[in-house]
């Protein structure tokens, strides 16, 4: 799927194609993309990008239709630039003239952004989306939900995961100590 969105991103460099898996139950902590349509044929139209809605929201949004917002998109680097353009023009600048200044300065002096909340919401309009059907995808983006799948293997099998780097340990350790 990740294949097709590269080569529809390629063939129409004003878009930019998002994956969007089937949910299987609200989640607060995720993104939501509502699709015009809900044909697995091809890319549709979207109609709202909702970053991390409230669990009233977020059933709303699974009765409509709305699909997981799994963080994987194809785009032109020029089209995702003029996102940032339009609302981030200091940003970008900043970004681009750091000659001469440490990349640490730069860093230090932006503003914190949220790609999906402070970017994507409210550019519908040059949204596109790939329907991917429900195939137990999991957001691992907190120690916590590393936690929980962790907690959910056997435990021959965290044992093989031992000389993965410390900070899945710490996920592991963190499951523990939630039980």
């Amino acid at each position: 799927m990740g294949r097709r969105a590269a080569d529809l991103a390629q063939s129409d460099r004003a878009s930019i194609y998002l994956l969007g898996v089937e949910p299987d139950e609200p989640d607060t902590e995720l993104g939501y993309i509502l699709p015009a349509s809900r044909s697995r044929e091809g890319a549709a139209d979207v109609l709202r990008f909702v970053e991390k809605p409230n669990e009233i929201r977020a059933r709303v949004l699974l009765d409509q239709g709305a699909l997981w917002n799994v963080f994987i998109m194809a785009a032109s680097v020029r089209t995702l630039l003029s996102l940032f353009d339009s609302s981030y023009a200091t940003t970008i600048a900043a970004m681009r003239g750091f000659e001469g200044a440490s990349l640490e300065s730069v860093y230090q002096r932006l503003d914190t952004l949220d790609f999906s909340k402070h970017v994507l919401e409210g550019n519908e309009s040059i949204l596109k989306v790939l329907t991917v059907p429900h195939c137990g995808w999991t957001d691992l983006g907190t120690p916590e939900r590393v936690g929980m799948i962790l907690e959910q293997l056997p435990e021959a099998e965290i044992a093989s995961y031992a000389h993965f780097p410390a900070h899945v340990s710490l996920a592991h350790q963190y499951a523990q100590a939630a039980v």
